[in-house]
């Protein structure tokens, strides 16, 4: 690790929650239609804001895996929606969709590079997280393990 990533990890992080905190009050405060200042529609917002809120998770959390963080974010966005319902602003499962074509364009690109390496014949090297492995070793010991055949009568 060199000397600028603890600092290039302390900089996204710091401006993920401070991102998060100006978004959380934008969607929960009587903003409504505020992204009107900018030019843009209520689904380009959202779009927008998840492309760049994934973006810098991808930066902000190197060791964890992209497809969690892509998740983690739509999950959140539908949770936002969900809040947004409950202090009375308008909720939809338009909002929803545009919150993950954010997700979707920040995540592609680095699945693409993926596919592109497989192309090329380089064999992408998987490493098992150590919680998975010590989750099927606990299972293994349960006797709890999935089976891999089943079994036919």
């Amino acid at each position: 690790m060199s000397s600028s990533s603890p600092r290039l990890l302390f900089v996204a992080r710091a401006v993920l929650f401070i991102g998060c905190c100006l978004v959380a009050t934008l969607m929960l405060g009587p903003f409504q239609g505020a992204e009107k200042l900018f030019g843009l529609r209520d689904k380009q917002a959202h779009a927008l804001a998840f492309f760049v809120f994934v973006s810098v998770c991808f930066v902000a959390f190197p060791r964890m895996r992209r497809t969690d963080l892509a998740l983690a974010a739509v999950a959140l966005g539908a949770a936002s929606e969900i809040a947004q319902w409950v202090v009375g602003r308008d909720a939809g499962a338009g909002d929803v969709m545009a919150d993950a074509a954010g997700v979707l364009m920040a995540w592609a690109p680095t699945y693409i590079e993926r596919l592109r390496a497989a192309a090329r014949g380089e064999a992408p090297r998987y490493r098992r997280r150590a919680s998975d492995r010590r989750l099927r070793q606990a299972l293994a010991q349960a006797d709890l393990a999935p089976r891999t055949r089943l079994k036919v009568r």
